[in-house]
């Protein structure tokens, strides 16, 4: 009997951390495939996910809070992840300058629709983007557009 109460506690842990950890945010890197600006729906392939994993549906709300893009220096520069594209560093630079014209007190509805077919421009062209995400709901609540640049020499 002692066991089993020396164990309960130990258990009440497991329970509620396997309860909880559907519902935890999660941070993808994603090939972003398309998007509908209208519906808020992206689809995307997650970076480094197995087969048969890799594949998500994720949505876009009015209260998703866009980031400035992150630039990323590949490791290897003969082949990175996503060839350095200049369609999508272009991008990355619109939308930084966005997201800085919005800070200076731009027009909000005009701001997010711009970032909506920005989105989509850059799913059309197989952009990468990082997300967090409501591991629940698959809603995302952080956007931010990744570039890969070649090194500097």
């Amino acid at each position: 009997m002692k066991r089993l109460l020396a164990l309960l506690p130990a258990l009440a842990l497991c329970l509620l951390t396997s309860s909880n950890a559907r519902s935890a945010n999660e941070t993808k890197t994603i090939r972003l495939l398309d998007f509908d600006g209208d519906t808020g729906v992206l689809h995307g392939l997650v970076e480094g996910a197995p087969p048969g994993h890799a594949f998500g549906i994720y949505k876009h709300l009015e209260t998703t809070h866009h980031l400035p893009s992150h630039a990323i220096v590949p490791p290897n520069p003969t082949v990175p992840p996503n060839p350095t594209q200049p369609f999508c560093q272009g991008q990355a630079r619109a939308w930084d300058a966005s997201l800085a014209h919005q800070e200076r007190g731009g027009n909000f509805i005009a701001f997010r629709r711009h970032q909506m077919v920005m989105i989509a421009n850059m799913a059309r062209a197989g952009c990468d983007g990082v997300i967090v995400i409501d591991g629940e709901t698959n809603e995302i609540l952080f956007f931010q557009p990744v570039v890969y640049e070649n090194p500097k020499k």
